[in-house]
């Protein structure tokens, strides 16, 4: 009874370990983080259900979140493209949350706005403009009135399975999770030379020694 709840806990404090100890770099532009990262997958959230979203309706292929979230698929969450959000498929967000993975990631980027942050906003011309800023596992996008994207890699491979989104404004819009499973930005370590091999060339070096004394 005792050894599964040790390894239980164990595992637990290895997902911690995994999110506390990964070293993150921070991208503002979309194209420089899909180069960077190489191979990646990619969610439009195109088939989320218009409306209100309950935990069942969150969970995503490979992966879930816990914002308190609402699903737009119509003209019914206004227009948003000076925010890059088009139809189908994006979120207004209301609270700060997190993406939950299945297994660990390497890199993770979204898409983002705020929804009441320009005066075009349907039915609400004169609503102050409010500037748009998220954070990803701490890093910092730029404020913007017009939307932007921020992405996040891990330089050590050691992966993350766990994402803390969070916003400056009171609502925010949220589009293209894309995310890694791979390994990225590594550089490859130095493969040891198996004993055999070792032992090989310092016998090729010790013959060589050995006949150029014997020359002399």
């Amino acid at each position: 009874m005792k050894l599964p709840t040790k390894i239980t806990l164990a595992s637990v404090l290895a997902l911690c370990a995994l999110n506390v100890h990964a070293a993150l770099i921070g991208f503002t532009d979309r194209d420089e983080f899909e180069t960077y990262v190489g191979s990646y997958d990619f969610d439009d959230l195109s088939t989320i259900e218009q409306g209100g979203l309950s935990g069942h309706q969150r969970v995503r292929e490979g992966y879930e979140f816990d914002i308190v979230s609402y699903g737009c698929q119509s003209s019914g969450c206004g227009h948003q493209e000076s925010q890059g959000m088009y139809y189908p498929g994006y979120l207004w967000t209301y609270r700060d949350g997190n993406f939950l993975f299945d297994d660990p990631i390497y890199a993770f980027g979204v898409d983002f706005g705020s929804y009441n942050s320009l005066e075009d906003f349907g039915g609400y011309e004169n609503r102050n403009p409010l500037a748009a800023q998220v954070s990803l596992n701490g890093i910092l996008s730029e404020l913007t009135y017009y939307g932007g994207f921020l992405g996040i890699a891990d330089t050590e491979g050691l992966g993350f399975q766990s994402v803390q989104y969070g916003k400056a404004t009171p609502f925010g819009s949220l589009d293209n999770v894309t995310y890694s499973y791979d390994p990225v930005g590594m550089t490859p370590s130095p493969v040891p030379l198996p004993p055999s091999i070792f032992l090989f060339l310092s016998g090729l070096l010790g013959l060589g020694l050995m006949r150029r004394k014997t020359k002399t």
